[in-house]
Formats: C-alpha cells, structure tokens, sequence
C-alpha cells in the first residue's frame, strides 16, 4: 500500500513538473515574482497530488476529455460519491488541498487586496464585489474545516471537507477572474464569474445548506443583505471585558426581521480559537482596541471575536478597521453558521 502511495506521489510530481503553467493567466503572470511564481508552483504541487490520489479513478476514465486548463478541483469532483472508501481519501489527501489552495489565495489576495485599497476613484466595483464573494467562500471553507474537526461520522467529516475544497477552489478562480479584470480595465464584467468556476454539486449530508453556485447569485445575496439595520460596533472602554454566549448581549439590540422567528443571526470577527479559555493577557496581545470582545464555546473549541454586527458588509468593515488577522463568521443563536448560509437566512427575513 505504502509503495502504491509513493508511486502515485512521484507520478504526481512528474507530471506536475512537466505541465506547462497553465494554472496562471497569462494576463497576471507577469505580475507575480519570480519568488511567487515558484510558491504558487509547490502549491499547485500539493493540489496535483491530492488529485491524483483522491481522483484517480476519475483520471483514468475522463483521459484527455478534460483539457489541463480546465481541469480543478470542482468539475473532477461533479459527480464524486462520497463513500467509506472516498472518505478516507478525502481525509488522506486533506492537507494536501487546504495547503496548496491558500497557498495560492495568500499570494492572489495580496495583489487583489493591495489595488482594491488603492482604488480611491472606484474603478473597480465590479472586483470590489468579486472581492466580498471570495472573502464569502474562505470563511466558508474555514467553517466546514472546523467541522472536519468533529469525530464519529467518518462520511459528514469527509462531506464537510469536501465542501472546504470547493470553497477554496472556487475562491482561487475568483481572485484570478478578479485580478485578470483589474489588468484589462474590468472588460467584460458582464460574464457570470462562476459559470465555469462550480458546477451543481450533490446538497451535503453535514448541514442542509443551500450552495450559491453562480457569483452572480452571491453579490446578489450581499446586495440584498444591505437594507437590513446596520448595527455600528459596541465601544466598550476596555478589550478586556468578555461576552460570553451564554450570557444576554450587552448593549446589542438585534433588528426586528432578526427576531422575527426568535433567532439571532449576527456576524462577527472571529480573531482567536484554542482548545482551553485563554487568559485577557493573550487575547490582549492579538487584539487590545475597545471593541467588545465575544467568547463562544461549542465542538470543544473557545473562539474569541469582535463585536456582533446585523450585516456582513457591516462586520468586514469592522474587521478592516480593527486592523487584525481574523475573519468573519456567523452565528445563530449560540451556534456557528456558515457565513453563506446567515447571508440567505436573513435574505428571505427580509423578503
């Protein structure tokens, strides 16, 4: 078994050394360095190894049906049927899918993020929008990875690891659609982003969660969010007061659609997680600003985030002006959502 596993590896990386770069548009490969270019070659390394392994039958049945520049993560695993024996793979080739995706996302992000700041004349609002639905899709793929995490249902782990992988694959096609629009004056930013980026996948067994697969639909979800009330972060005087999600939000009144089927839904800035309480002094040295500071416990995890917000736009600006490493999450009730999944709740409360 181990020596079937190694020759599939070094298969793998011949092939992965050998292909042409055609993971890059050629419309942003100029952009990247030549220290980029070879981090973001490992990257597509790891994902090519864990296509091999995890697809290898589907390999050896498409052939050369799928052109190399077309063929990723998404349209292999169309019609992938997660069982016993592909949930152990999913598992197995794991680390090799979220290592080389945000390996990938770090290096696009960083460009993409850079001129989106520098857009003071919003020449770009088209990638403004892109922008949030990939930040959509990570926070999303770092939910399901948390519920990877969970042990006892080999096959819900396995789906939700699964959906982790379209996530960031689909973040990766965004960012470089994204990018390769900055760099032709965003031409043609009539297309429909994810027509070729997520096929109609099969509904997870983890969660009934209703998957947007167009981009055209998530900016719309974003765009329809917005006329929900706005609820401006709580100041409080010190970081070091905590909220536990046990306790009654202090100083938060939630908006009546919110309260409309007696469920809170807010998102959050999530900026710490460990497996014990951690102390105010550590969280003080991630975050020491006066928003308030939100502690929630649940799959044997602390998670600590900045303030409760009735919007994602809301809530993603937080997390720019607090000028920390976190993302955003969801939450209903006492219980983490996907940020997707808050986003169409509440659009049809307001509906």
């Amino acid at each position: 078994m181990k020596f079937c596993k190694w020759i599939i590896t070094i298969t793998a990386l011949l092939f992965s050394f050998n292909a042409k770069s055609q993971h890059i548009p050629d419309d942003i490969k100029n952009w990247l360095s030549s220290g980029e270019l070879s981090k973001i070659k490992k990257a597509e390394i790891r994902i090519d190894q864990g296509e091999q392994i995890l697809f290898a039958q589907q390999l050896r049945d498409v052939g050369d049906s799928i052109p190399e520049e077309n063929r990723n993560y998404l349209n292999l695993s169309e019609n992938l049927l997660i069982n016993k024996k592909t949930s152990r793979l999913l598992l197995e080739t794991k680390a090799y899918f979220e290592s080389g995706y945000e390996s990938k996302l770090e290096i696009y992000k960083n460009y993409l993020d850079h001129y989106l700041k520098v857009d003071t004349l919003n020449k770009y609002p088209k990638s403004n929008l892109i922008n949030d639905s990939i930040d959509i899709y990570v926070s999303d793929a770092r939910f399901f990875r948390d519920k990877s995490e969970i042990k006892g249902n080999l096959i819900a782990a396995a789906n939700a690891i699964h959906q982790s992988n379209k996530n960031l694959q689909s973040a990766v096609l965004l960012c470089e659609k994204a990018l390769v629009y900055i760099k032709n004056g965003e031409q043609n930013t009539e297309l429909s982003l994810l027509d070729q980026a997520e096929p109609e996948t099969k509904p997870l067994v983890v969660q009934e969660i209703t998957v947007v697969t167009e981009e055209k639909k998530a900016i719309q979800s974003k765009e329809e969010i917005k006329p929900a009330i706005t609820q401006q972060p709580v100041q409080k005087e010190s970081a070091t007061i905590i909220t536990k999600a046990t306790e009654e939000p202090k100083e938060t009144k939630p908006s009546t659609a919110i309260n409309k089927d007696s469920d809170e839904i807010y998102f959050t800035v999530q900026i710490l997680a460990d497996k014990k309480p951690v102390p105010n002094e550590r969280i003080k040295k991630v975050y020491n600003g006066n928003l308030e500071i939100i502690e929630n416990q649940g799959d044997g995890w602390y998670r600590y985030s900045l303030g409760k917000y009735n919007n994602y736009t809301a809530a993603k600006k937080a997390l720019q002006n607090a000028n920390v490493k976190g993302y955003v999450v969801a939450y209903k009730n006492k219980t983490r959502i996907s940020v997707r999944e808050a986003i169409t709740y509440l659009q049809k409360l307001n509906q």
